[in-house]
């Protein structure tokens, strides 16, 4: 029981450190395997403890003021339904995600129903820069991730038949550190597909701030850059955002209110200011598989070669 809410408390806790980059409601599901007890081989690649199979799931619901969908501006004010639910053995993760968008605004080009599938691997490999307690050095754990999505929105091209196509996308994610640097972000690729011949690239590199606390609630920041293709390439975009938490113990809800705008170069100027108000809560936490954790310290991890 110790064990389960403690992992519940890191996934209620998570500040964004891998992914989730694009939707300002949508939360963290990184987590770190060593807190489940995983304890890496030599190469930081294979593991030699496999640690505890954990499961949770959560539900968000919210209100967003000027949705911003990629890199489009919608203008429009959207209510937001989203269930996320991430499954963690050993080394790898797979979530399951679904999403329910409506506004009152007509001719709003965003998806209204979206289903995505994600796989993701986790390494572990010592910081050639920084350094932890005692002189070790620190040990930098990164993700990589690929995922598919299925979208009903209002763009996907109609078939022969006269009926509307559903859109999807394909993505993949790692963890990138910037050369010379100790900063870790996440470089992300998307190709969204919205009919034969119709097709949209995405890059986005994405930095993200510890979680600092502040009386009951915490803050954390990002910065991110990106760049778009449908016809022509579009440089530029910087997206900073701001999230707090507040959690409401008594009902095991947190409240979560971002703000993200978002900067635009090509073009002319221009920035666009979204907001997000909503609750999350954890529908359910499981460990599955429970195994004896040991003492996470520095030296837990062998030394890479």
């Amino acid at each position: 029981m110790k064990r389960l809410c403690m992992l519940a408390l890191v996934c209620l806790a998570a500040v964004a450190a891998g992914g989730q980059e694009f939707d300002i409601f949508e939360l963290s599901d990184f987590m770190d395997p060593r807190i489940r007890g995983v304890r890496y081989a030599e190469n930081g690649l294979e593991t030699k403890i496999a640690g505890d199979t954990f499961v949770v799931s959560r539900i968000s619901v919210g209100a967003i003021s000027d949705y911003y969908w990629r890199t489009t501006p919608t203008g429009a004010n959207v209510a937001v339904l989203h269930n996320a639910t991430s499954f963690y053995w050993g080394a790898n993760q797979l979530n399951l995600k679904v999403t329910k968008l409506a506004t009152r605004h007509e001719n709003v080009l965003m998806p209204e129903l979206r289903g995505a599938v994600q796989f993701a691997r986790y390494t572990a490999r010592e910081s050639p820069i920084t350094e932890g307690k005692e002189g070790a050095p620190d040990i930098i754990v990164s993700r990589y991730l690929v995922g598919l999505s299925v979208e009903e929105t209002p763009d996907a091209l109609e078939d022969l038949k006269g009926q509307r196509a559903l859109n999807y996308e394909v993505a993949a994610e790692v963890d990138v550190r910037l050369p010379w640097t100790d900063i870790l972000g996440t470089f992300s690729y998307i190709k969204r597909y919205a009919g034969v011949g119709e097709s949209t690239q995405r890059f986005a590199y994405v930095v993200h701030s510890g979680q600092h606390s502040y009386s009951d609630f915490t803050v954390d920041f990002s910065l991110a850059l990106g760049a778009e293709k449908t016809g022509n390439w579009r440089w530029g975009d910087v997206r900073p955002a701001a999230h707090a938490r507040l959690p409401i113990d008594k009902v095991g809800t947190v409240v979560h209110l971002a703000y993200a705008p978002t900067v635009s170069f090509e073009g002319g100027f221009a920035v666009r200011h979204e907001v997000a108000v909503f609750v999350d809560r954890t529908l359910f936490a499981r460990v599955l598989g429970a195994r004896p954790a040991p003492t996470l310290t520095p030296a837990s991890i062998p030394r890479s070669r």
